[in-house]
């Protein structure tokens, strides 16, 4: 097992193996295959079920896929998590303008700034900070699926969200001040607003336990969340521990 770090100035994926903390060969390069202002990693396994049912192995894909928010490239790059070759890009990159200038509709499928992914079966989550929404694409091959959020305040919209992880099969998803929750499908179904908290940033989680971390970069501190419910039915509740 390793530990996977991605190096947002230094334009590349670290890789520790543990328990030994010994560096693995790093990912990194430019060009179509490379990478920009890396902000974020997942691996999604190439055996996965989604709300659709099962989905059989692809055996022209690797075992295992690491998955990296490409920002500067506005894309997401997958690479074989085993010997690290290049798979494909996922996501089409937005022009930003429109011919005179204004600001463009978002278009499905299109990213601008790529800040966070996670993956849940064979779904990629792929949160876009400057788009402020998450859209969500099959990771094996790399078909756009859905999109949802959208500028607000309110629940289900986002205000330069920054983090996302799967957590007990619901999507939390960062933002300055709160998290919110969603179904798989883009439902929000809980906004929680964290006391004192200012830039709420990278999640990761203990789903057998239900908790949560958050990092809130300008606090300087992390906190430690449990995420759930007692029993099937009750209100969702979210306690920092």
């Amino acid at each position: 097992s390793s530990i996977i770090i991605a190096d947002v100035g230094n334009h590349c994926v670290h890789r520790i193996a543990l328990p030994s903390g010994e560096p693995l060969p790093v990912l990194s390069g430019t060009g179509s295959e490379g990478l920009s202002y890396p902000r974020a990693v997942t691996v999604l396994e190439n055996s996965s079920s989604t709300s659709g049912g099962a989905s059989p192995f692809d055996v022209r894909l690797p075992e295992r896929l690491l998955c990296v928010a490409d920002a500067g490239n506005a894309r997401v790059q997958t690479y074989d998590a085993a010997t690290l070759a290049h798979v494909k890009s996922i996501g089409k990159q937005a022009d930003g303008l429109t011919k005179d200038g204004e600001s463009r509709i978002h278009i499905a499928g299109e990213l601008e700034q790529p800040i966070a992914v996670c993956a849940h079966g064979r779904e990629l989550f792929v949160v876009d900070g400057f788009q402020h929404r998450v859209s969500v694409f099959d990771g094996l091959s790399g078909r756009f699926l859905r999109s949802f959020g959208g500028r607000g305040k309110e629940a289900g919209q986002m205000q330069s969200p920054f983090g996302c992880i799967v957590v007990r099969g619901l999507l939390v998803v960062s933002e300055a001040t709160r998290l919110q929750v969603f179904n798989i499908e883009g439902e929000c179904l809980h906004v929680f607003e964290l006391p004192d908290a200012r830039d709420l940033a990278g999640l990761c989680g203990d789903d057998a336990r239900g908790l949560l971390y958050c990092a809130d970069y300008s606090r300087g501190c992390v906190y430690k969340l449990r995420i759930g419910w007692e029993h099937v039915g009750d209100p969702m509740s979210v306690a920092i521990e």
